[in-house]
C-alpha cells in the first residue's frame, strides 16, 4: 500500500486534482485506487454514532462502534478485482436516462454514485440486441412510460431465469407498460394508484399531498442506517406494492 495525505489548505491544487480525478465533493474521505478503479470511504461510514440526546439537534453523539477495518478491507477488495460489476439501465420506453442531468427525470446523479463504487454503467436497448447481455450484473428499469414488446419481456425472463438481478422503479398513476402483469408472475402486485398523506396546516386546515411517508423500516442492510437514526423519508408520486 502507498499512502498519500492531501490537505486542501496546504495543497489546494493537489486537492482539486484529486477531487476531479475521483469525483469527490466532500472533505474527510479516504480514496482507494488501483489503475483506473477507485472507491472512496467517507468518515460517516467509519463509525456508528449514538443518536444525540439533545432534541433540538447539535452534537454528533457518542461513537458506539468503529467499522473502519471492515470498510477499508471491502474497499481494497473492490478496487483490486479486475472484473468490474456492470449495471445496465433499460432504455427505449421513456425510462430515466443515466446520462440525463435534468433534476426530476434524469438519473445521472444515481449513475455517478454507482460509478463511485467501482461499477460500470451502460444503457441497454433490448429490442436492438434481442437479449440481456451476459455481463449484466444488475438490470435497472427506471419508470418506463411506454409498453415493452413481447420479445423484450422474453429476454428479461431468460435473464432472470439464469440468476439475473433486476431493480424496477415505478410511479403512481402511470400509463400501461405491461410491467404490472410481468411482475405479477413473480409474486409482486403493483397497484396503479397513488399514495397520499394527510397534513394539517395551522391556518389552511387539512391537506392531502401525493407523498408516502416512511417512518418504520424492516431489517435489511439497505435500511439499517435509516432505522437506527429513526430517519423519516418522503416518497413523492408513490404507488402501493
Amino acid at each position: 500500500l502507498r499512502i498519500k495525505y492531501v490537505d486542501p489548505d496546504r495543497d489546494p491544487v493537489g486537492a482539486e486534482k484529486l477531487a476531479q480525478d475521483y469525483g469527490i465533493k466532500t472533505l474527510n474521505v479516504v480514496v482507494f485506487a488501483q489503475e483506473k478503479r477507485s472507491k472512496y470511504v467517507q468518515v460517516n461510514d467509519l463509525v456508528d454514532l449514538e443518536r444525540a440526546a439533545n432534541p433540538y439537534g447539535g452534537g454528533g453523539g457518542r461513537v458506539k462502534a468503529f467499522k473502519g477495518e471492515q470498510q477499508f478491507t471491502s474497499a481494497i477488495q473492490n478496487v483490486i478485482e479486475e472484473k468490474q460489476p456492470k449495471v445496465y439501465f433499460l432504455q427505449g420506453h421513456g425510462e430515466g436516462d443515466p446520462e440525463d442531468f435534468e433534476p426530476k427525470k434524469g438519473f445521472s446523479t444515481v449513475a455517478k454514485f454507482i460509478q463511485r463504487d467501482n461499477l460500470l454503467v451502460e444503457k441497454l436497448n433490448i429490442f436492438e440486441r434481442q437479449q440481456v447481455p451476459k455481463d449484466c450484473d444488475v438490470l435497472i428499469v427506471c419508470g418506463p412510460s411506454r409498453s415493452l414488446a413481447d420479445v423484450e419481456f422474453k429476454a428479461i425472463q431468460d435473464y432472470l431465469a439464469q440468476n439475473g438481478r433486476m431493480m424496477v422503479l415505478v410511479d403512481g398513476l402511470r400509463s400501461e407498460t405491461g410491467f404490472d402483469k410481468f411482475l405479477a408472475e413473480y409474486g409482486v402486485k403493483v397497484g396503479n394508484d397513488l399514495v397520499v398523506c394527510e397534513f394539517v396546516q395551522l391556518l389552511a386546515g387539512k391537506k392531502l399531498e401525493p407523498l408516502a411517508p416512511g417512518l418504520k423500516y424492516n431489517l435489511h442492510p439497505i435500511t439499517e442506517k435509516l432505522r437506527k437514526e429513526r430517519a423519516e423519508t418522503l416518497f413523492p408520486m408513490a404507488c402501493s406494492i
